[in-house]
């Protein structure tokens, strides 16, 4: 094992995430990234969304952009 490994579904879709705890020195910052970025966006995929130009339409006429 490398540090990290993915467990995945059929359609090779990340699950979960196994870390090997007895030899942390192969953990790096980019696993950990990459965990951290993957958390996120479980969290944020309810979350309604906007497209840019609405929000960009909208900070205009809050005067917040030039």
């Amino acid at each position: 094992m490398k540090g990290v490994n993915y467990v995945t579904n059929d359609k090779g879709e990340k699950l979960a995430l196994i870390i090997d705890i007895n030899n942390p020195k192969n953990i790096t910052t980019e696993y950990l990234e990459e965990l951290e970025d993957i958390i996120a966006i479980e969290l944020l995929k309810n979350e309604p969304s906007e497209d840019w130009e609405s929000v960009k339409n909208e900070l205009r006429k809050a005067g917040k952009t030039e």
